[in-house]
This record gives structure tokens, C-alpha cells and sequence, in this order.
């Protein structure tokens, strides 16, 4: 590839950004159990079961087993 069109295609992805990535749009449409916790003020375990009992509506576990919690649930100030 010749050096002005790798930098072309550099410019490109940087453009891009991180919006191209999947993971980066699932970060922004759920919270983790860690974040959900600090802002409830409970513990993570505490967090954990109330998803085993459905407490939140669009939670799902990742396919690594992650637990995510859709940031439609909440309403909150940040």
C-alpha cells in the first residue's frame, strides 16, 4: 500500500472514530452492574439479584456472560 493512501485510509478510520464499533454503542445504551450499584447505592450483589428477579427492564447478560443494564431503566441527572 502506498504511504498516501495508508494515509488516507488512517484519516478515515479517525473520522470514524469509535461510533464504527459495536461494543462503543452498547457502552453507551447500558450501564454495568458496578455503575448501577454506585448510583442506587447498593451493593453489586444486591444489583445481581435484582436482575435474577427481573427488576430491570432490558437487562441482559453479554455474550461473555456480562451483565448489562439498559440506561432506559433509569432516570437520572448524569
Amino acid at each position: 500500500m502506498e504511504k498516501h493512501t495508508r494515509s488516507k485510509v488512517k484519516a478515515s478510520l479517525l473520522a470514524v472514530g469509535d461510533t464504527g464499533n459495536p461494543k462503543f454503542k452498547e457502552d453507551k445504551l447500558y450501564y454495568k452492574p458496578s455503575e448501577v450499584s454506585e448510583k442506587l447505592g447498593v451493593s453489586e450483589e444486591i444489583i445481581r439479584r435484582m436482575f435474577e428477579k427481573d427488576k430491570f427492564k432490558g437487562a441482559r447478560k453479554t455474550d461473555g456472560e456480562h451483565l448489562r443494564i439498559s440506561k432506559d431503566a433509569f432516570i437520572t441527572n448524569n
